[in-house]
């Protein structure tokens, strides 16, 4: 899927893209991943690293409804 916001063709966000393109603090978005706000979004283990991984689709979603 590609984000009609920024142009990224990836599935997937990490938090700190996330924060970037909805302009908020990386905190903001940690602490709505702790209270379920991102429909789909995980905690992958990449490159041996616990790291969040958020659908590009459910970013597109908030940004929508703003």
């Amino acid at each position: 899927m590609q984000c009609p916001y920024c142009g990224n063709e990836a599935d997937f966000l990490l938090p700190q893209q996330a924060a970037q393109l909805m302009g908020v603090p990386v905190q903001t978005v940690r602490r709505w991943l702790r209270e379920n706000r991102f429909p789909g979004a995980e905690l992958a283990n990449i490159r041996g690293r616990k790291v969040w991984r958020i659908p590009t689709s459910a970013v597109v979603t908030i940004l929508e409804g703003r």
